[in-house]
């Protein structure tokens, strides 16, 4: 999966923040708006990524694979901006779509890159929450988001009569599928450009107009429905709001930044155990579903996963990734060495990661107990956990 950035406008309700720097550069809690972005895109393996700048696009200074600009930004809105870079709209990748002041938690990600439809679009069912930090009356701020039973999309972006009309609120990220890639410039390119969209012009319709659109066309947009872990910063007061929240977390935000390189380091882990067929993905639940844990216990397995998840909420993806189909093994053989090595693997990281000493205690007894040799991987890894922790209870 690839993203587009759509990062143009000017964000006058910013000002005077936006006074010399595009809306994505203001920072929060001492990152900008799109470092923020980009930190969770590439925590869940998005590292194609293109920014659409406009408005003093020369300010935008984290890594990116590509810019693109919108030559006529000041005079257009978000959806002439997206078809900037339709150049890189391509079938060979599904794509992201995110709009350039939105700050969120890689598990959103994580949830939109597993969202099977057309289009999957992200949407808050615990809107109200975020909304009453910001304002006295949520609904006036509030937009229309209607499904039906299977979460396809039935209207967005209208002004709601009440709660009942607003069944979750849209976020600004969109997933287009690789398949309907073609379809979807197509469909932007056939629209009438004379025609007037919940009273904009062609040039200047909402994002949510264009989507409304695709609905009224028969096209099948599936909701990807999330529960908080996301903001906007669209004004001043906005901006003032989320600074104390951010603050208040950084200290989970900075234990997120370190869970990255689990995965890929897994992976390598995983490449060396007697399956080839499963090097290409990292098929966890099949890996579990293999063997039955005979001699280390697999409630203690458990119960150790289930007090990290206690311990760091933001492991939760973690957490479930290596607990899901545990307590099914269905294997009668004993386990491999190979195995163990990679159950090693992941306590290792998780004393890593938490600096705590029991997961490294309980990869130790393992290996102890099973007088498994240490392979360059792990003992990469105690080497690290050696130069930086002091001491070892």
């Amino acid at each position: 999966m690839k993203a587009i950035i759509l990062a143009a406008g000017q964000g006058t309700r910013l000002y005077p923040y936006t006074k010399d720097l595009p809306k994505c550069m203001v920072k929060l809690a001492g990152k900008s708006l799109i470092d923020w972005q980009m930190r969770s895109l590439k925590a869940e393996g998005v590292t194609d990524i293109t920014v659409v700048g406009g408005y003093h696009s020369d300010k935008i200074t984290p890594t990116y694979t590509r810019m693109i600009l919108n030559p006529r930004f000041s005079n257009t809105n978000m959806v002439e901006t997206l078809f900037c870079a339709k150049e890189i709209m391509t079938s060979d990748e599904d794509l992201l779509i995110c709009y350039g002041d939105l700050v969120y938690e890689p598990k959103i990600i994580h949830a939109m890159r597993y969202c099977k439809g057309d289009i999957c679009i992200s949407a808050d069912q615990e809107w109200q929450k975020l909304w009453s930090m910001r304002m006295d009356d949520p609904l006036s701020d509030a937009e229309t988001f209607k499904m039906d039973d299977e979460y396809h999309m039935i209207e967005l972006g209208k002004k709601p009569k009440s709660y009942d009309e607003v069944q979750a609120q849209y976020m600004g990220l969109i997933k287009v599928s690789a398949e309907k890639m073609a379809d979807f410039i197509d469909a932007y390119e056939k629209m009438d450009r004379s025609a007037m969209y919940d009273g904009k012009d062609f040039d200047n319709m909402f994002m949510t107009s264009f989507l409304q659109h695709l609905i009224d066309t028969r096209w099948t947009i599936k909701a990807c429905l999330i529960q908080g872990g996301w903001f906007e910063i669209d004004t001043c007061q906005d901006l003032e709001t989320y600074q104390n929240l951010v603050a208040s977390n950084a200290e989970i935000l900075t234990i997120k930044e370190k869970i990255s390189p689990v995965e890929a380091w897994l992976k390598d882990i995983q490449k060396t155990l007697p399956h080839p067929q499963e090097e290409t993905e990292f098929a966890t639940e099949v890996f579990l579903k293999k063997i039955e844990i005979t001699q280390a216990p697999q409630t203690e397995i458990i119960q150790i996963l289930d007090r990290l998840c206690k311990k760091a909420e933001v492991v939760k993806i973690l957490y479930t990734h290596y607990t899901k189909g545990l307590e099914k093994a269905i294997s009668m053989t004993p386990i491999k060495p190979q195995y163990y090595e990679f159950l090693i693997g992941i306590y290792l990281h998780l004393a890593d990661i938490l600096g705590d000493p029991k997961f490294l205690n309980c990869a130790l007894k393992m290996k102890d107990q099973h007088s498994l040799p240490i392979t360059p991987l792990l003992s990469e890894q105690a080497i690290h956990l050696a130069k930086n922790w002091t001491s070892i209870k």
